[in-house]
This record gives structure tokens, C-alpha cells and sequence, in this order.
């Protein structure tokens, strides 16, 4: 019978694996919560791993394993055995979903602000994200190597697999090698966010990065092929909204301090 596998989501003739492997240091329960539906492949790949490691593991490899599914499974095997076994794992699964996502509250506010904002899916692939989830992250529409800023106006969500495919790519670039595979990304979003970039909120040298990337959209929009049938695209029949200024930052003086006379 053919079901997902837990830790890469693909459908195949999974074989029942262990979800805490019997070790040296303590037996593990032999009961059915202890099993999962697993792929040979990825049962393979694991050869014994911890389920925090194995965690660990298949995020670096683009695994779709839920850490908070496999949170749960573990805390419900924990609850119905109460091992010493169990409870290692439980802490060092905790301790994994801390450093991912507690540890970084500020990061977890930015996100959810932003899916507030835009929505919750990935503007290039259409991934669906949550806060709390792997794979989610924000995308700077102009890369941090190329003066953008953190500003909300620069931020848009994004999987991990897209941002580390994307580098620091140009937004017509990249949109350009997404459209050649097929892709559907939200080119409006990107647009607004690189007309909103020109305010003078924003610093002289983003101004003229975002300013730049414009005119390559423009004309990506005009002269490529790739955009027919795009159901995402902005309305270019209205003219680009005049880019405002941007504020200088003039830095005060500093002031020397007087020797006190005695």
C-alpha cells in the first residue's frame, strides 16, 4: 500500500520504520506508536540517526519532514511510555525546534507580519508557508550584497530552496529562469515592492538599485515572449508612479569635549 513517507512526503510502498531506534543506552517501545511510514531510501539514509540529527539532516537535504508533526509524535510516545529513551529524544527534539524557532522571536514576528502582508506563499515557487515551518524565510527583492535593506518594503516570503536558488540574482533575472521552467511567481508583488523601495525612506544607493532593477523589468515585460499567458502581472498601462527623492543622511557633528580647567 502506498503512502506518504514522513520524511520526504513522497508517495511509495513505504516499509514501517522506527521513530526512536533501540540503542545501548535504553530500549525503546516496541509498540505501533513507535513505527512510521517510511521510504527505503529514506530508511537507509538514516541507518540509526537520532530523530533531532535526522531532523537536522533533512533540512539540509530539502526533506519535507514537519518537525512539529514529528514533535507531536514524539511527545504523544513519551506520554504513553514514559522512558528514559523517550524522554532524551523528546528533550533533544525541544531543544532542535528552540534553536530553529523560539530562540529566534524577532525572526517568527517578521515572518508573521509579513504573511500578514502578502500572503503565505512562496512568490517565486508558490510554496505554502507558515512562521513556524523549515522552510520558511523572507526574500530581500534587492540582495543585501547589492545595498538592499531589511525594510518591510524590501521583504517578501519566500521557501529556503528559492532564496539559496536565487542568490543574489537580480529580480528580472531570476524571474526570467523561472518562467523558462514554468513557474507562476507573483511578479506584481515584486514590482510594488520595487516601486515602494524609491521612497525617501529609503537610503541614495537602494534608491538607484531598486530604480535600476525597474528598467530591466520594463523591459523584460516588453520584449520577452515568456510573459504570455502570466497570470500574475502588474497593470503597465499605468505609468510607473514618479520615484521620490531619497533623504540624505547628514550625521551630526561631533562635539570635542572641553578639558575641565583646574
Amino acid at each position: 500500500m502506498e503512502q506518504p513517507c514522513l520524511w520526504c512526503g513522497k508517495p511509495d510502498k513505504t516499509i514501517s520504520d522506527w521513530l526512536i531506534y533501540p540503542t545501548e543506552k535504553g530500549e525503546v517501545p516496541q509498540g505501533e506508536d513507535n513505527h512510521v511510514a517510511c521510504c527505503r531510501s529514506c530508511r537507509a539514509v538514516r541507518a540509526g540517526k537520532s530523530v533531532a540529527g535526522w531532523m537536522a539532516d533533512c533540512r539540509e537535504s530539502s526533506r519535507s519532514a514537519d518537525p512539529q508533526i514529528v514533535y507531536g509524535l514524539l511527545k504523544e510516545l513519551d506520554d504513553n511510555h514514559k522512558t528514559d529513551r523517550t524522554g532524551v529524544e523528546l528533550r533533544q527534539m525541544r531543544r532542535m525546534l528552540d534553536l530553529q524557532f523560539n530562540a529566534a522571536t524577532k525572526r517568527l514576528s517578521k515572518l508573521g507580519k509579513m504573511f500578514d502582508r502578502y500572503g503565505s506563499n512562496c512568490v517565486w515557487c508558490g510554496l505554502a508557508l507558515s512562521p513556524r515551518h523549515l522552510e520558511s524565510s523572507y526574500e530581500h527583492v534587492i540582495p543585501q550584497s547589492r545595498q538592499g535593506s531589511n525594510h518591510h518594503h524590501n521583504l517578501l516570503p519566500a521557501c529556503i530552496d528559492c532564496n539559496n536558488r536565487r542568490s543574489n540574482k537580480s529580480p528580472a533575472n531570476w524571474l526570467a529562469i523561472l518562467l523558462k521552467e514554468g513557474q507562476q511567481p507573483r511578479i506584481d508583488l515584486v514590482w510594488c515592492s520595487l516601486i515602494a523601495s524609491t521612497g525617501p525612506e529609503h537610503g541614495v544607493r537602494m534608491h538607484k538599485r531598486a530604480t535600476t532593477y525597474l528598467d530591466e523589468m520594463e523591459l523584460l515585460f516588453t520584449n520577452s515572449e515568456l510573459m504570455i499567458g502570466q497570470p500574475y502581472l502588474p497593470d503597465l498601462r499605468k505609468p510607473r508612479p514618479p520615484v521620490a527623492a531619497p533623504r540624505k543622511t547628514v550625521k551630526p557633528a561631533k562635539s570635542r569635549r572641553r578639558r575641565a580647567r583646574k
